[in-house]
């Protein structure tokens, strides 16, 4: 019996015989591939609280793993009178196995097994942040 090539589904010819077995274990298949597709980015927001420290990075569970994360600092600039207070903001990218570097051996945003993880960067106490992670 032929098989199809991306999946293993059972391919029929007219001589051929069938089990309900075939079927469940196409079908199981099947499933598993498209629960495996992600066709929206995860997106979401948090408040940085000035970890890592000594503790390390900070980790974000999403539930999958990403091939990319995008976390983009959205902490408002704040004005008063004719002064301006800028704040510091940052753009990182990271995909599996490309952490966003700010240094050699420094990694700012990381892919990790079911998530991501950040450093101060993008933590800062009281900093807000928004992700973007496309599985």
């Amino acid at each position: 019996m032929a098989q199809t090539e991306h999946l293993g589904l059972h391919q029929w010819e007219a001589s051929d015989s069938f089990l309900r077995t075939d079927f469940n274990e196409d079908f199981a298949k099947i499933d598993g591939a498209v629960g495996q597709l992600r066709t929206r980015p995860e997106v979401g927001l948090y408040t940085g609280n000035g970890t890592p420290g000594s503790s390390g990075p900070r980790s974000f569970d999403l539930g999958f793993t990403p091939r990319v994360v995008v976390v983009k600092d959205v902490t408002a600039t704040s004005y008063t009178g004719d002064n301006m207070y800028y704040t510091y903001q940052t753009l990182g990218f990271a995909a599996q196995g490309w952490p966003c570097k700010f240094a050699p051996n420094y990694e700012a945003l990381a892919i990790i097994e079911g998530g991501f993880q950040v450093t101060t960067d993008f933590n800062s106490n009281g900093g807000r942040y928004i992700y973007l992670a496309f599985a």
